[in-house]
């Protein structure tokens, strides 16, 4: 089973500007939480979904999932700020979580991984370690910039899936002058198997 923890963010007023900022902080956030739009799209909750595995895990996950809380529910802070922020995660050994498992992945980086996915025509998954705990990630799309009602629709769209997949995120960022849409999952640096 899961345990959602959410809590109110804010009611939108300048709405395309708040969800982007939200979906461009979903990156960064601690913990796995993530914005969402509520069930009527009027407010943006801050949300984490924690998955129940024994008692000293679990007390753990959800230290993690307030730590995220914490930097989401920051109104003052900038989206970059949050990205520097410490967390209760250790940094992770992604090189040797990554040789217990059977993927076939590509170095990007350091604590920078790449693999492929099943789908013919789908990019990699990005897989990174930082210190809140491993990241993996998935670009949907990318859209020129120019393209601004497009942008707001996928806004929409992942904000609100956001409120509805567990433990998925969507985050969006800057690429080589376009920008990249996508889903991510934030696990912390001591993944349990499950």
């Amino acid at each position: 089973g899961f345990l959602q923890l959410s809590g109110p963010f804010k009611a939108i007023r300048n709405r395309s500007r708040e969800l982007e900022v939200a979906l461009l902080k979903n990156d960064k956030l601690a913990g796995g939480a993530k914005f969402a739009l509520d069930a009527a799209g009027s407010s943006l909750h801050v949300r984490a979904d924690v998955v129940l595995l024994e008692e000293a895990q679990l007390l753990d996950r959800v230290c993690w999932a307030l730590t995220g809380f914490r930097h989401g529910s920051s109104r003052q802070e900038s989206h970059d700020s949050i990205a520097t922020q410490a967390s209760c995660s250790a940094r992770v050994d992604l090189v040797g979580l990554l040789r217990e498992t059977s993927w076939q992945c590509t170095e990007r980086g350091p604590d920078e991984f790449s693999a492929n996915l099943d789908a013919d025509s789908a990019p990699p998954a990005r897989i990174r370690a930082n210190e809140h705990g491993l990241l993996f990630s998935v670009e949907l799309v990318r859209a020129n910039a120019a393209a601004e009602v497009s942008h707001q629709a996928l806004v929409e769209f992942l904000l609100s899936a956001s409120s509805i997949v567990r433990l998925v995120r969507a985050h969006t960022a800057d690429v080589d002058g376009q920008r990249s849409f996508g889903l991510q999952v934030c696990l912390p640096s001591t993944p349990a198997a499950q």
